[in-house]
């Protein structure tokens, strides 16, 4: 694929490529971007609108259910008033002024806002005070009223009561009542009945600067406070319903499509079962946005126009000067980097032109160096196949001896030039520096072989390494430094006998070997300082000197900075030292002596 966009490109000018590049990857994805966050910035600014309508609903539901308390609170006043009560027991209780006086100051001063209220009580034998005046006959209507019947059945709920009409003599307004039995408080009789009402418009002032139609309806889904008038007492349509949304106070869904489109908001009274119900046409909150898209659209094309001639016009600029460098430079191909560009154009293409020619003089250079290193390896490494006759013929001669010794019956000593050979074996330099653990294993049994000569049975070692990581690659002599450090540093100054063990596990995918003797152990002062090695990086005569340093560097570099060594030990408990290194399996390398 890259292959084939790579030949594409070569047969595309660099003007076509910048003004189509540049067309691709900023013209394009900005009309995608304008048209994919077009629609989530309306669904924003929808919701916005939306939690600005519900703020307004919620304001004007709280108004109207303050009101509602009041009038609940007022009824509740003169269902408990002494004065009514009796009245409602005796009509004969009261004189003529103290009827007075109940009907004009009892009954109206109970309200607590400055609404037009209606307060109406009457029994069931034909008695009947109001706080207006009221006809007499209005009391047969009150009597065989549906909701009375309603209230009869249920002496102990409030009902809520839209009228179209009011019950006084001259004021005919829409009215909202609240009806609420009257009982005895002693024995729970009925006595009678207590209207009290609110016209419709002192509602209605509270929702009255919401945007849109905005109704009041009752929890039946009747109208019962409107801007028209008309359309008091009749149902709300079934699409602006919101008697399904009996889960949530308040929200807001769209209905319709097209130009019927339609936002509706509502709020719920849960005291009364009323809702305000905001309607308002999609295109009228949305006129703004539809405005400035046209705007923006318009004011788009305009930039991509100018962005256009903008783009060939550079890609021109550009692509002249590399077109006349291109055919210089195509000349000068089999010169063999002696004809250097004349350096002309604009400022870019001239630091281009003055940068080939410096590379020009730099590749000839490399060219050499090349040639010269090239030399130089060769030569050293036919130093080094010279080199390693002369361990050869030792390695060779040392056998020899060592079979005469066996042969004459000096086992000890051919012992001993079995394990130096061993030795030696393992210190020719061959093709890699890579070893495997069973390989570093067996170097260090013939190098312990060589200091039991010394120590006797004061040194011995012991291996715990599973079957399946011997095969596991290492690098060459990275345990012999460490088992000289035991012995040297630990076990040769130790009274008893020196035990080295090695141990090897396996976890995850390191391999974790630890080599730990018995020794006398190191100071925290030592310990300090070998730590501090370790984790900075020292001169190669100074890492010489330290045999864990070297092993560390050496598995570092090898490896990587997460593998290495780790040591840890206390005076009198011995010394502990932790490789670090990925387990990998190793081929392993068997000598064979000439």
């Amino acid at each position: 694929m890259n292959l084939r966009l790579g030949t594409l490109s070569q047969k595309i000018s660099i003007r076509n490529q910048i003004i189509f590049l540049i067309l691709l990857i900023l013209i394009l994805p900005f009309l995608f971007t304008f048209y994919f966050l077009d629609k989530p910035l309306e669904k924003a600014i929808k919701t916005k609108i939306g939690h600005s309508a519900q703020e307004a609903l919620t304001l004007a539901g709280r108004n109207i259910e303050f009101t509602t308390e009041d009038m609940f609170t007022a009824a509740n006043e003169i269902t408990q008033n002494p004065s009514v009560i009796q009245l409602l027991q005796d009509p004969k209780a009261l004189t003529a002024y103290e009827k007075y006086e109940l009907q004009h100051n009892e009954l109206n001063k109970v309200s607590r806002s400055n609404h037009t209220t209606y307060v109406a009580v009457m029994d069931y034998s034909g008695n009947m005070i109001t706080s207006r005046y009221t006809e007499p006959q209005v009391y047969n209507e009150i009597m065989h009223s549906d909701w009375l019947t309603r209230l009869n059945e249920s002496p102990n709920q409030l009902l809520w009561i839209f009228r179209k009409t009011n019950y006084t003599f001259a004021d005919k307004r829409p009215t909202v009542s609240l009806a609420k039995m009257i009982v005895e408080p002693q024995t729970n009789r009925k006595l009678g009945v207590l209207l009290y009402s609110k016209a419709e418009e002192d509602l209605y002032s509270y929702i009255t600067g919401l945007e849109g139609e905005v109704f009041l309806t009752d929890s039946s889904g009747t109208i019962i406070s409107s801007a028209d008038k008309d359309r008091l007492g009749s149902v709300l349509p079934p699409q602006y319903s919101v008697m399904d949304n009996e889960d949530n106070s308040r929200g807001q869904t769209t209905v319709g499509e097209g130009s019927d489109k339609k936002i509706v908001n509502f709020y719920k009274i849960s005291q009364t079962g009323w809702s305000i119900v905001q309607i308002v046409p999609y295109d009228t909150v949305f006129k703004e946005i539809f405005d400035i898209r046209k705007a923006n659209f318009m004011m788009s094309g305009i930039i991509i126009v100018l962005f256009v001639l903008m783009t060939v016009a550079i890609a021109n600029g550009i692509s002249k000067p590399l077109i006349v460098m291109v055919k210089k430079m195509t000349g000068m191909e089999n010169n063999q980097f002696n004809s250097p560009i004349l350096i002309n154009g604009p400022k870019e293409i001239s630091v281009l032109q003055r940068t080939y020619n410096q590379m020009l003089g730099q590749v000839k250079d490399l060219l050499q160096r090349v040639k010269d290193e090239y030399k130089q390896k060769e030569d050293m490494r036919f130093r080094a196949l010279q080199a390693q006759i002369n361990p050869h013929f030792i390695l060779n001669t040392l056998n020899n001896i060592k079979w005469t010794a066996y042969m004459r019956g000096e086992r000890e000593v051919g012992q001993m030039l079995s394990s130096l050979a061993g030795l030696m074996e393992g210190s020719i330099v061959r093709g890699s520096t890579m070893n495997t653990l069973k390989d570093e294993m067996d170097y260090i049994h013939n190098y312990i072989a060589l200091m039991k000569l010394k120590y006797n049975e004061k040194l011995d070692i012991v291996f715990d390494v599973p079957e399946e990581l011997l095969h596991a690659e290492t690098i060459k002599f990275m345990l012999q430094p460490i088992v000289e450090n035991c012995i040297e540093h630990g076990i040769d100054q130790l009274p008893g006998k020196g035990i080295i063990e090695v141990k090897g596990r396996l976890i995850q995918s390191t391999l974790i070997i630890t080599v730990r003797d018995n020794g006398v152990g190191v100071d925290e002062e030592r310990l300090a300082e070998i730590k501090n090695w370790l984790n900075k990086t020292t001169d190669g005569a100074e890492a010489k000197r330290i045999g864990v340093q070297n092993v560390h560097e050496r598995l570092k570099l090898q490896y990587g900075e997460d593998f290495g060594l780790a040591i840890d030990g206390k005076p009198g408990e011995g010394t502990t030292v932790t490789y670090r290194l990925p387990f990998l399996q190793g081929k392993g390398e068997q000598f064979n002596a000439d």
